[in-house]
């Protein structure tokens, strides 16, 4: 075993020779080490928290099985990597130094961060999907308008679950329209007390549980009766970050430190708003989705 980083000395870095004479069997290394890689031997890759885009995922996972033969891929993460991965992007700058002038530098580094934000929900949305084919999702993602997709691979751990659990592909585009409408009516709420909206609270209303904001519980879709196709909070948060990813539904990621004078950054993810015309949008989109039978 050994390790590999871009900022070791030259005589440490040597290990990489014993690497490719297989007489070391394990690396532990950042991209610094993987991007570069092409050897046909890598069988496996394991990821300690998740890529900072999909692009970068193929990059990195693609140094196993080069030589075409079954390799695989593990992610290690939690929703926490949405912090670290926006502190390496924002180069640990708070947010409250991005917004303090109207420059064209600063609008585009808004820009830039937003475009961050919506990569680092791409990835998200991809690790926790159970059930899509793993290679139809990532060859949809650098497909062209009109290519044709392949077949399910059938061998990917997705394919896998489809083929081992009671599940079924429904179209939930009513719950989407649904889950629009629900951020429309939060916004609406607290936009003259000035509150700022938290995705739980998007999930409370729509599952129509209990709120940990009281307020939200004497809105009218929350308390109307109606059937639902997407019932449980994961696949809710799941809906959710499908709407963020496609640009329909807008976040805020607001990076701050909890003391002043530490060096610990924390994150709090917001609701800001929709897309103009959004439910019109939604109505042109395919909303197929996977569900266990209930």
């Amino acid at each position: 075993m050994a390790v590999y980083y871009s900022s070791l000395d030259s005589e440490e870095k040597k290990k990489l020779k014993s690497w490719k004479e297989n007489t070391i069997q394990l690396m532990i290394a950042t991209n610094a080490f993987g991007m570069g890689l092409n050897d046909k031997k890598v069988r496996l890759v394991i990821h300690y928290s998740f890529p900072l885009s999909i692009g970068n995922l193929v990059q990195e996972t693609g140094r196993a099985g080069r030589n075409h033969n079954s390799a695989k891929c593990i992610i290690f993460y939690t929703r926490h990597d949405i912090c670290t991965n926006y502190t390496i992007i924002t180069q640990s700058r708070e947010s409250i130094t991005e917004d303090m002038n109207d420059s064209f530098e600063a609008n585009k580094r808004k820009e830039y961060l937003a475009k961050a934000c919506e990569k680092i929900f791409e990835v998200v949305h991809f690790c926790e999907e159970q059930y899509i084919c793993r290679e139809q999702m990532l060859a949809e993602y650098f497909a062209w308008n009109g290519d044709n997709l392949s077949p399910p691979c059938a061998h990917c751990d997705n394919c896998l679950c489809v083929q081992a659990e009671l599940v079924h592909k429904v179209d939930v585009k009513t719950d989407a329209i649904k889950m629009v409408e629900v951020v429309e009516e939060i916004i609406n709420k607290l936009r003259e007390s000035g509150k700022l909206i938290l995705p739980k609270d998007i999930i409370q209303v729509y599952c129509q549980l209990k709120c940990d904001n009281e307020e939200l519980t004497s809105l009218n879709i929350y308390r109307e009766t109606r059937k639902k196709i997407v019932r449980t909070k994961a696949d809710t948060q799941h809906l959710l970050d499908w709407l963020i990813i496609r640009g329909m539904v807008k976040i805020m990621i607001n990076l701050y430190r909890p003391n002043p004078n530490g060096n610990t950054l924390q994150t709090n993810i917001y609701i800001v708003g929709v897309i103009e015309g959004v439910t019109a949008i939604v109505m042109e989109k395919n909303w197929k989705m996977w569900l266990r039978h209930s």
